[in-house]
């Protein structure tokens, strides 16, 4: 996994660690974090241990003339022998290595890693996700649908990765806002495998926005994930609700971005709603290019901090996608950059009929 920002890279491996009850003391082979494509002078790399029984890692650095230091509780950083700031070694590469990570019960592992530059302040910080591995079984990955939103009563097409393509033992669950159901079983006919890449076609006609968990069972062990797909125009269970008349309260849903690519700036929300947007590489042509592509959503609700969400692929078989809550009066700006980017935004307004519900670009004038 792999993140570039500003003057360096950052990328972090393996995506997978070993279970709890597997894994060895020192928490086997490690897990490697390395820093290349420095722009500038770096004067230390620091990494942010997660909590628990992992804050106590062990670190070396692979980089000449270089040492571990512990500046604080659950943080270790490798820097420069005697302070003085320097660039990457000759490798053009600065390696830190942690031992006795441990994975969590539930969840993946967050690693923060933050480079600092000479001559002031200035850094860049990413967040790595590891996810947990279950006794040998490969992770699901990648599971998405393959659209964010459907039109009421259509059936949701979910894709998902796997290293094992083993057609047998997947199971799903739905969860909508009218509850759970049992988990059932896939139908084969309706499941696809194709370089890699897993394709189902669910047999239920959706009426509201619904959450779905894939299971996969092996024996006695099982992984899982979990993903949404939005109903336009859905049901809605709105608790004690009295209405006198006819009342709408989710309006037709707003493509926000046009050609796939570019800068989109709306006035304040005027109601609330919900975002979603996926970033894909626009062509498959493109799939050799080492061009990194950028998906940015900002939200910024009246008087308050912006809230910032950016999706990073930098290949024709990644695809991310996001969900953002919007409240009424928030601002929105949507960026893409890279010229392999290819971003759809879908923009979800709840409200009362009658009452505005669209975003309004805030410079009409633009080109979009």
């Amino acid at each position: 996994m792999t993140t570039t920002q500003g003057q360096c890279a950052i990328s972090v491996y393996p995506p997978v660690l070993p279970p709890r009850d597997t894994a060895s003391a020192d928490g086997g082979p490690g897990v490697l974090v390395r820093v290349t494509d420095l722009g500038a002078p770096c004067r230390a790399v620091r990494v942010r241990l997660p909590a628990g029984d992992s804050a106590t890692a062990r670190a070396e650095v692979d980089a000449a003339d270089w040492e571990i230091t512990e500046p604080g509780p659950g943080t270790v950083e490798a820097r420069p022998a005697g302070g003085a700031a320097a660039t990457a070694p000759d490798s053009g590469t600065i390696a830190v290595r942690l031992h006795g990570l441990r994975p969590p019960s539930d969840g993946p592992l967050e690693l923060g890693v933050t480079v600092l530059f000479d001559g002031g302040p200035e850094a860049v910080t990413s967040r790595h996700f590891i996810d947990r591995g279950v006794r040998g079984l490969a992770p699901i990955t990648d599971f998405r649908p393959r659209f964010l939103a459907i039109a009421y009563r259509e059936r949701a097409v979910l894709q998902w990765r796997r290293s094992d393509e083993d057609k047998d033992g997947y199971s799903l669950q739905r969860h909508d806002t009218t509850g759970s159901s049992a988990r059932y079983g896939l139908e084969p006919a309706h499941l696809t495998l194709e370089n890699g890449t897993f394709t189902y076609q669910d047999q239920n006609a959706l009426t509201h926005t619904t959450a779905f968990t894939l299971f996969y069972e092996k024996a006695a062990d099982e992984v899982r994930a979990a993903t949404a797909v939005i109903v336009a125009g859905g049901d809605i269970e709105a608790g004690r609700l009295t209405v006198n008349g006819q009342v709408k309260m989710v309006k037709p849903p707003q493509n926000c971005v046009s050609k796939g690519k570019g800068t989109f700036k709306f006035k304040p929300a005027p109601t609330d709603g919900v975002l979603s947007a996926v970033l894909t590489y626009e062509s498959e042509s493109k799939a050799g290019r080492v061009d990194r592509a950028e998906l940015t959503v900002r939200v910024t609700p009246s008087g308050q901090q912006p809230i910032e969400r950016t999706l990073r692929i930098i290949d024709a078989k990644q695809r991310e996608n996001l969900q953002l809550p919007v409240p009424q009066g928030a601002g929105v700006t949507i960026m893409t950059t890279g010229e392999a980017a290819r971003a759809e935004a879908v923009w979800f307004p709840f409200g009362l009929a009658g009452r505005p519900g669209h975003l309004v670009h805030a410079d009409a004038g633009a080109e979009r």
